[in-house]
């Protein structure tokens, strides 16, 4: 699919959202979202320094003199049109919507009260009615397209090719903070960078999911976990591995066996029209057969995409259907504190049968 194909298809779907939604136009701002409906590469970064309209005859995007022009050519070829008009977006949006005489137009509920309540000003004399909407262009992110699904892929090639030289890399004595800055590295010279801040946790730090790298040094017999994404064109990995150093004792085995199955049992239950909790539900009964489910805590697993947490969640509230085209992570864990943890983290699409991994790492425990 190109880049004209795509911007098309993704404005064709958010059109029909807005019509079911009884709106004659919508304002995004959201970067992510933005690169989503544009489909642009290469351009956006982590500023919120845009604002768009889209209506059922328009797509216009407005920014400022350091994005302008890149966004500018981007768009040739497509319906886009881009202005870098040196004004403010409320006044800019005010404008546009007089000219096309919209009246409901959607905005996110969680757009900020500050910008929520310039535009209430610069919109007064419109009679235009501002309408909360909850997760509308993110919904439409749930389902990946060609183009994304390849992207995702290669951000995963390069994932586990990280993995591969970390094996042949790490060793006893390595500190976290020093292992992450490999890591970090390896990603960024391979690909387009970091799909999040690597986590590289050892010994008792493991038990901890999100641990911040420090100056713990590896020793033998340490679990030692990474978590850690590489990115490509605007694209996440998500994955962890945890090896250990030297030969595993009786309770690591069996931690890491449990978790290893209870992965491939929940990626094995993925299919269209599941919801996210009952996936998540699966592992956490395997986990509390094994002994083991109070020290699992979080949910099993997420939607990635532009962003490294997405929709659908799998998580045990969540009502999430999972649908053909959806891209999420299966990651249990078991975190014993003072002792250590272990997560094996995949990700891969929603399909019509079932769910293609990405992941092309071994689930066996690597020995280092």
């Amino acid at each position: 699919m190109s880049a004209k194909q795509a911007t098309q298809h993704r404005l064709e779907r958010l059109r029909a959202s807005l019509e079911q939604e009884g709106c004659d136009a919508v304002i995004i701002r959201h970067t992510s979202d933005l690169r989503w409906v544009t489909a642009f590469e290469g351009v956006f970064d982590e500023e919120e320094a845009h604002a768009a309209l889209v209506t059922p005859q328009a797509a216009l995007l407005h920014s400022d003199s350091r994005y302008d022009k890149a966004l500018a050519a981007r768009a040739q070829g497509t319906e886009w049109e881009v202005s870098g008009e040196p004004v403010g977006h409320a006044r800019w949006l005010a404008a546009r919507l007089g000219d096309l005489r919209v009246k409901r137009v959607a905005i996110e509920d969680d757009v900020a009260l500050n910008e929520y309540r310039a535009w209430a000003v610069a919109f007064e004399d419109l009679g235009v009615e501002l309408v909360e909407t909850h997760d509308l262009v993110r919904t439409l992110r749930a389902v990946k397209d060609a183009d994304e699904i390849e992207c995702l892929r290669a951000a995963q090639e390069i994932t586990d090719a990280a993995f591969t030289h970390m094996c042949e890399w790490l060793h006893v004595g390595v500190t976290e903070r020093e292992a992450g800055f490999e890591l970090d590295t390896f990603l960024r010279r391979h690909g387009q960078g970091l799909a999040f801040p690597c986590i590289c946790a050892t010994g008792e730090n493991s038990a901890n999911p999100h641990h911040i790298p420090d100056d713990t040094a590896a020793r033998e017999g340490d679990f030692f976990l990474m978590d850690f994404g590489g990115r490509v064109r605007d694209y996440d990995a998500d994955m962890t591995r945890t090896v250990v150093f030297g030969t595993p004792s009786a309770q690591q085995r069996e931690i890491y066996d449990i978790v290893a199955r209870t992965n491939e049992a929940c990626e094995a239950a993925i299919k269209p029209g599941v919801p996210g909790k009952d996936i998540h539900n699966l592992a956490q009964r395997l986990l509390d057969e094994a002994g083991y489910g109070a020290y699992f805590g979080h949910g099993l697993g997420h939607g990635v995409g532009i962003d490294i947490h997405e929709l659908p969640n799998e998580g045990s509230r969540s009502e999430n259907l999972l649908q053909v085209g959806s891209v999420v992570t299966v990651e249990p864990g078991i975190y014993l504190p003072g002792v250590g943890g272990v997560r094996t983290e995949d990700y891969g699409v929603v399909t019509e049968d079932g769910f293609s991994v990405f992941t092309k790492a071994s689930h066996d425990l690597v020995q280092l």
